[in-house]
């Protein structure tokens, strides 16, 4: 039955369906009807209370069977049937009684009041005289309405009386003995009614002139009622009044009017198209029968959501209970709540997501709807991505109970059905194909869904989930970090090891994204495979601008245990870049491969790349081996012999370093002498491993390598040969003097440096005129006149020498002779007074002495001493000298 909302356009939904729910119940129709989610419990005219058993068909249709009946009301039409399922216990109204009946047994358990006929007491009695003082009727023994009260903690019920209030409370009723109200209220005339409902701590009564609120005492109270209130005025109108969770419902007209325990107004009214006969709650929809037609409104906005035409006419309707039941005749009537999921769908296709979702979320509520709430995120956030709306899929797929499995079946691609649990593929809400097909790429930006997914799956990822589900999400997400092309994530994301990177890898094959490719390559292990795709990036074969197939590669090689892959991939690494790509040579992976091995590899790749190396091994790992240092050594010296000459200043000449790159010169080429010029010198100076004199020997050409030889001469103990060479040829006077200074101390022989340096001065033809002394002379003598003695410095010069330009060297020498004079005095009084202390320790020692007596026995053998040699101890212990064992050891104390 499809309604018409307000406004005129289509009802959202249709939540119910009309059936035949019991047929035949009596010759006259059935008075009073409510059911529980498994039962109906149905009054009729003759006073009898049937129970039905009652299922759903797999068609929808509802079986009945009646299963038990009890005569309840003893001929006296059933005027109101509730069923109070916290107590398992099913309220009877008729012939003026109010009947507590045990569902299970159907037994009656209480009758209030248990007489009509009887006095109601001395309270009822009481109650009559002040309604009698207030103008009120007397009728005080017929219950003429009832309602329960709220909690599951009591059972409590309250009875309207002619002229009263009666609360009772049930929770230990057993028998069918009448029971004493707890409390009891006057109750005035105008404000008595058919209708009551007692949701909080007011009680509400609908009269046929308008609604009243009262006080509902929880206990017993001697305290003074405070007066009802009154609401509003009917003005002629039916009164209908419907207990909601929290509000209660009021109908005045066409209109309902939503107030909270304390008559307050809510919210928006409801607003029908004829006045409500009767009314009824089926979460989360308000069902209203009027005269020809029954609405069906929506609780919490208040919208029209569906209308269905009467057929035939249907004098009342339960208003609480499992169903809605409405009866016509001698026929009970069902509005079947059609399931929610189903009401739901239409919306999702349509691509009313919002409003399903709304729907959805004030249905279901409740603690107990939550888990149905989390499915129907799963089924909103699959259409939303379907529709491309991914600001609203996100949240939704996050929020939902759908299962890892479930999300990936929209992307088959994505879903290593490998690691699917087998009982993943049962619907149960959040197993595969829980959340409907996959996705199609036409239907939407398949990037931008797998996009959001992958946001979804972020969410999810938990490291305290189940070790399969962990494995599942992390390899999924890992998918779609390489479908997205986000390498940085995924590199994060393989580190945590809990991803199938097997299956990856097959899954990356044909990925763009190389950077991504290449993560999983190497998470899994396949360090070739990874090696092979850079290579064919780094020749230029793919291309990939965010990858650098160099650092990569040499990253690869130092996680590969095959330390041989250096082999297969190092000439496109030294073709690439030479200076990196030696790196794969050099890393601590490397160290595992012949060095010998090595070095013949490298000899294809030039000199420098053998240079680098052997560098490496002598600096870096700290190899001690002679022949590799001999051998870094020979190739510095061939390398800058070979090169041609250099046009070098003076300076440069003298200190044979005349490399600087000539113009035109290849720049290469010139840092590749620098660095064979800069590592011979570190070698020559630092190493002490290698052979000086097959380094020597390979010198062919001086000029280019003076400071070298120098070194070599050095290291040798060939000083005056590298003085020669510093001074003839390098002509590096500086350099000479401050070579004197570092080894004059290690010389061993009959002349210092110095004064070797003096004769090689001297003997220079550098003078103007024969008989000259060289100006350096001078200097020498001057700098150094504290290492040059002077009785053997003048005999050397010629007797033409003025004595002015020795004169200051004299001063010095002469400074220096009477300091070194004073210095050996002051020594020689030193060693004079420790030779005084020396001695007079020695007569302190001699002063000791002991006076020994033939009879006195030795301290070791306790024999007399007699006239044996014998030795006494600075502690006084006295002994035969064949009785001592160590002189600086007493025999006695051990000390």
């Amino acid at each position: 039955a499809e309604g018409k909302a307000a406004d005129g356009r289509a009802a959202d939904v249709a939540p119910f369906e009309l059936l035949p729910f019991a047929r035949g119940l009596s010759t006259r129709a059935p008075t009073a009807f409510e059911a529980s989610p498994s039962h109906a419990y149905v009054g009729t005219y003759e006073g009898a209370l049937l129970v039905f058993a009652y299922s759903i068909d797999h068609e929808g249709l509802f079986t009945c069977k009646l299963e038990r009946q009890l005569a309840v009301c003893q001929e006296a039409p059933v005027e109101r049937v509730e069923v109070v399922a916290a107590f398992s216990a099913v309220l009877v109204q008729g012939g003026g009684q109010l009947h507590v009946v045990h569902a299970p047994s159907l037994q009656v358990r209480a009758r209030i009041p248990a007489d009509t006929a009887a006095a109601a007491g001395a309270t009822e009695a009481t109650l009559h005289a002040l309604g009698e003082l207030m103008g009120m009727a007397g009728d005080r023994g017929r219950v003429l309405s009832f309602c329960v009260g709220p909690g599951a903690d009591r059972f409590r019920v309250c009875c309207q009386l002619r002229g009263a209030l009666h609360f009772y409370d049930l929770s230990g009723a057993r028998g069918a003995s009448g029971l004493a109200p707890y409390a009891s209220r006057p109750l005035a005339d105008a404000h008595q009614g058919p209708l009551m409902a007692w949701p909080g701590r007011r009680l509400f009564i609908a009269g046929p002139h308008g609604y009243s609120v009262h006080e509902a005492p929880a206990a017993p109270s001697a305290a003074t009622p405070q007066q009802p209130q009154s609401l509003f005025s009917l003005d002629g109108g039916r009164p209908a009044m419907l207990a909601l969770p929290s509000e209660v419902l009021l109908v005045a007209g066409i209109v309902g009017v939503f107030v909270d325990h304390t008559g307050v107004t809510t919210r928006s009214s409801i607003a029908w198209a004829k006045p409500p006969r009767a009314l009824a709650y089926c979460k989360p929809f308000i069902v209203a029968l009027q005269e020809d037609q029954i609405e069906v409104h929506n609780a919490f906005d208040q919208r029209l959501v569906q209308r269905l035409p009467c057929t035939q006419r249907y004098h009342t309707m339960a208003r609480s209970g499992e169903l809605p039941l409405l009866a016509a005749h001698n026929v009970l009537y069902a509005l079947r709540p059609v399931p929610l999921e189903a009401q739901l769908e239409p919306l999702l296709a349509e691509g009313r997501i919002e409003d399903a979702v709304v729907m959805a979320s004030t249905a279901w509520n409740d603690s107990e709807a939550v888990a149905r709430l989390q499915r129907f995120y799963g089924r909103a956030g699959a259409a939303a991505l379907a529709q491309g709306r991914w600001d609203l899929a996100v949240p939704m797929l996050s929020n939902s109970s759908a299962s890892p499995a479930a999300l990936l079946s929209l992307f088959p691609s994505l879903l290593p059905v490998h690691l699917v649990p087998p009982d993943a593929d049962a619907d149960q809400g959040g197993g595969r194909g829980a959340l409907g097909a996959p996705l199609s790429a036409a239907a939407a930006g398949e990037r931008e869904a797998q996009a959001a997914l992958a946001q979804v799956l972020e969410r999810r990822r938990s490291a305290r989930a189940p070790p399969a589900e962990r494995r599942l999400v992390n390899t999924a997400l890992a998918a779609l970090y390489v479908s997205l092309g986000r390498a940085a994530p995924l590199a994060a994301l393989l580190a945590d090891g809990a991803a199938d990177v097997e299956w990856l890898a097959g899954h990356a094959h044909a990925a763009r994204a190389h950077a991504c490719r290449l993560a999983v390559l190497r998470a899994a292990g396949r360090h070739r495979e990874a090696l092979e795709l850079l290579q064919e990036i780094g020749t230029g074969a793919t291309i990939a601008s965010d990858v650098d197939a160099v650092e990569a590669a040499l990253e690869v090689l130092a996680e590969a245990e095959d330390a041989r892959l250096a082999f297969e991939h190092g000439r496109w690494l030294l073709v690439q870049d030479p200076a990196r790509g030696l790196a794969a040579f050099t890393s601590a992976r490397a160290a595992a491969l012949d060095a010998e091995e090595v070095l013949e590899y490298l000899q294809h790749y030039g000199a420098g790349a053998t240079l680098a190396f052997l560098e490496h091994l002598v600096y870096g790992r700290g190899v001690e081996e002679e022949a590799l240092h001999t051998r870094l050594g020979a190739l510095c010296i061939d390398l800058l012999q070979a090169a041609p000459p250099p046009q070098a200043d003076d300076a440069g000449r003298r200190r044979g370093r005349g490399r600087q790159r000539q113009p035109g010169q290849d720049r290469a080429q010139a840092a590749l002498l620098a660095q064979a010029q800069a590592s011979l010198v570190r070698l020559l100076r630092h190493s002490r491993r290698y052979n000086a004199a097959a380094l020597l020997g390979r010198v062919r050409a001086e000029a280019a390598l003076y400071e070298a030889v120098v070194l070599l001469h050095s290291r040798l103990g060939q000083h005056p040969e590298a003085l020669h060479i510093l001074v003839h040829k390098a002509r590096d006077f500086e350099a000479a003097d401050a070579y004197c200074a570092e080894h004059c101390g290690s010389y061993a022989g009959e002349e210092n440096l110095f004064f070797r340096l003096l004769k090689i001065y001297l003997a220079m033809p550098d003078a103007a005129e024969p008989g000259q002394v060289p100006e350096n002379a001078f200097r020498l003598l001057n700098s150094r006149a504290h290492a040059l003695d002077p009785l053997r410095v003048l005999p050397l010069l010629p007797g033409t020498t003025p004595v002015a330009r020795i004169e200051e060297y004299l001063r010095r020498a002469y400074q220096q002779t009477i300091s070194e004079r004073r210095m050996k005095m002051v020594e020689k009084n030193l060693c004079r007074m420790e030779q005084l202390h020396v001695r007079l320790r020695l007569q302190e020692a001699h002063k000791n002495f002991v006076v020994v007596e033939e009879q006195m026995a030795c301290d070791v053998c306790r024999k007399p001493l007699d006239r044996h040699v014998f030795g006494v101890y600075p502690n006084g212990v006295t002994a035969h000298f064949k009785c001592i064992t160590d002189r600086h050891v007493c025999p006695v104390t051990g000390r």
